[in-house]
């Protein structure tokens, strides 16, 4: 649905404040919220962090409940949270209500030194990620990045098992360049990975109707759409007609500086889930917007050398700079990147300081959009 189509309801009006006045009397303090979820009919999911204890929430009908992992009935793998013996060796890492949850094992546990992860799915999805996972890890054989090994398909709780990797997610300063390089280098070899079966493909019209529903989910629970978003929205849809075309190569779709974990010169790449096949400039444009909302997250307002020195790097190692198109599209994917990041950051109070400079940033890459479809 384009946004210009999307009515305002009054009455719905301002629902995340509300939910988060509720959210207070649980003893839950607006800077404890680390993820709000808003989901198609407008009700809310959020997920609070004090002091390393998870807390997840739903607003539903003007109500606060406490959601709890053992009880969900949808994700297949919380059963085992109601097994005390496993619960107590299992740590929760991650959990979307309904969707997935993500579960730790420590080092040595069952016999695996590294340890392992367990991730659940819906019903039937943990087929379809064992797919992607293999496809990843086929990609990745003969050179590119370290995929952590997948130890088992448990198709009764819909999971994957995988091997735990340690590291860091990696940095952004003159020291970290190196890391960069191998980053380029290592999407430049996934994107070269012919899958033996066809993958689903996400074009760019995908990818506007994604920042569509968010935009539409947005409205549901905010007074209006934060400004000069919508404008830029439209500048979007005038650059996507104009768009070149591109060939489609293997795409993660999720790529964003904490997919990675570097642990010395090994460099590992997590989360297969959205795998497809797309244009090859929709990740690099994903992982640059993401390097610098970092930079704003950790109060940068100018980039510094650190930062555009990693960026650089990546680029040239990734080696489609002198392509004809691709900065164009570059430059248009890290648009659409920056206007979605500034509708779900606009939703969480620790971080909805940062929306004005999301847009803007994304008006930058429009602008950069426009001076190299000029010249191309």
């Amino acid at each position: 649905m384009p946004v210009a189509d999307i009515q305002f309801s009054p009455e719905s009006s301002g629902l995340l404040q509300q939910a988060l006045s509720r959210l207070m009397k649980w003893r839950v303090a607006r800077e404890q919220v680390m993820r709000v979820a808003v989901g198609r009919e407008g009700d809310i999911q959020f997920e609070t962090d004090e002091n390393g204890n998870q807390r997840w929430f739903d607003f539903h009908h003007g109500e606060i409940s406490e959601l709890h992992p053992a009880r969900d009935k949808k994700v297949r793998l919380c059963r085992v949270l109601s097994d005390e013996n496993l619960a107590g060796e299992l740590a929760v890492i991650s959990y979307r209500p309904g969707r997935r949850i993500v579960l730790c094992a420590p080092s040595g546990c069952a016999g695996i030194e590294s340890g392992y992860i367990k991730k659940g799915f819906r019903k039937n999805k943990g087929k379809q990620a064992a797919d992607r996972y293999a496809i990843a890890v086929s990609a990745n054989v003969h050179g590119g990045f370290e995929v952590p090994k997948l130890l088992d398909y448990d198709e009764a709780n819909d999971c994957l098992v995988i091997t735990r990797t340690e590291g860091m997610s990696p940095g952004t300063t003159e020291q970290d360049i190196g890391t960069w390089t191998r980053i380029g280098s290592g999407l430049a070899h996934f994107q070269k990975f012919k899958p033996g079966f066809d993958l689903s493909i996400f074009s760019w019209r995908e990818e506007l109707a994604v920042l569509d529903e968010r935009a539409r989910r947005f409205i549901l629970v905010m007074t209006a759409l934060p400004d000069e978003w919508q404008a830029g929205r439209e500048r979007l849809q005038r650059a996507a007609m104009a768009l070149p075309g591109s060939s489609l190569k293997l795409t993660h779709r999720d790529l964003h500086d904490r997919q990675f974990i570097v642990s010395g010169k090994i460099i590992s790449l997590l989360d297969f889930d959205l795998l497809c096949l797309a244009d090859e400039a929709l990740d690099a444009g994903n992982l640059l917007a993401h390097m610098r909302l970092r930079s704003f997250q950790r109060n940068h307002s100018d980039p510094g050398s650190g930062l555009l020195s990693c960026q650089q790097a990546f680029l040239n190692a990734l080696g489609r700079n002198q392509e004809p198109s691709f900065n164009h599209r570059l430059f248009f994917y890290q648009a659409t990147t920056f206007y979605r990041l500034a509708l779900l950051y606009a939703l969480r109070p620790r971080w909805a300081n940062l929306t004005d400079m999301l847009i803007s940033e994304g008006a930058r890459c429009l602008d950069k959009v426009d001076e190299t479809g000029l010249e191309s």
